[in-house]
């Protein structure tokens, strides 16, 4: 994992655990929710296309960017295997 990545999970995962009320003790499932969320938001970006500006040419994601491609995938079709 390079540098940038994990800079930007982190500055992602830091954003989800303020939204979230800074709770304790969850800070590998921020983790994990902006790996994902990043991922998800790359994909959209390179569906969209080569005129789609991509993270690293031109210009960096910003909170929205990834909300705004986090959105469409929303609710999953299919739910958790597991409940808390």
């Amino acid at each position: 994992m390079d540098e940038a990545w994990q800079r930007r999970v982190r500055e992602r995962a830091y954003a989800l655990w303020e939204r979230e009320g800074r709770p304790e003790g969850h800070a590998e499932r921020h983790w994990f929710r902006a790996e994902a969320e990043l991922l998800r938001a790359e994909e959209a970006q390179r569906s969209a296309g080569p005129a789609a500006a991509r993270p690293g040419e031109g210009r960096p994601w910003t909170e929205e960017m990834v909300d705004d491609a986090d959105a469409g995938s929303f609710p999953a079709s299919n739910p958790p295997a597991w409940m808390p």
